[in-house]
């Protein structure tokens, strides 16, 4: 079995349409995992979305919400690149909690104290000398 599918002798991505292939209507379900399988090499390929775009143009029957999903993520990713390029990210979720607080400082964690050390530390604060109480 190989990774590709050849249909009027142009290849596309097995993967993916196998889940598209699968029985019943392509609902939104299942286009979050077409889009789920071609995010997880973290790349977008010439031949995924040559399969993506098959899969929006000739599969059906097809929900609205998921012919959506498909067209945005087909939309969302830069244009055809050739095969030397570098590697595409995915892109990042959008953030649905409120942005979190970055620490003031961005040092190197503090390394636990033994217990001998935190009891050196504990008698001198307990007797603070004369001259820190004026």
């Amino acid at each position: 079995m190989t990774y590709y599918r050849e249909i009027g002798g142009k290849r596309y991505d097995r993967a993916l349409l196998e889940i598209a292939e699968e029985k019943g209507a392509i609902t939104t379900p299942r286009a979050r995992r077409i889009v789920g399988a071609i995010i997880d090499a973290g790349r977008f390929t010439p031949t995924e979305r040559s399969t993506l775009r098959l899969i929006v143009d000739r599969f059906s029957p097809m929900s609205d919400a998921a012919e959506r999903v498909l067209q945005a993520f087909l939309t969302c990713w830069p244009g055809e690149r050739s095969t030397s390029a570098k590697k595409m990210t995915a892109p990042r979720k959008p953030s649905t909690s409120a942005p979190k607080k970055k620490p003031a400082t961005t040092s190197a964690p503090k390394k636990r104290a033994t217990k001998k050390k935190r009891a050196k530390k504990t008698k001198k604060r307990a007797e603070p000398a004369q001259a820190e109480l004026f």
